[in-house]
């Protein structure tokens, strides 16, 4: 899904920092309430919505884990520790 396909890239750009200031600001939303927000949404509105391989790199590298199958959407199945 395609956010605002019409629009030039400035103005998809003027969007996005205007949001990301707001979920900066602790007073208005704050990072953690608009994560808990935002996933409380997919999840109860079966959104399809697929991490980017990067970011989902990431967290794991972060966490210490690595990816383990593959399900049939090509996308990682489960997580788990790597041997130490």
């Amino acid at each position: 899904m395609k956010l605002f396909p019409s629009a030039a890239d400035s103005e998809k750009a003027k969007m996005a920092k205007y949001l990301l200031d707001k979920i900066d600001d602790s007073r208005i939303c704050g990072k953690g309430i608009f994560s808990q927000q935002l996933a409380y949404k997919l999840a109860k509105d079966d959104i399809d919505f697929t991490v980017p391989k990067y970011i989902e790199n990431a967290i794991l590298w972060a966490c210490k884990l690595e990816a383990k199958g593959v399900n049939t959407a090509g996308k990682s199945s489960t997580v788990e520790k790597p041997n130490e």
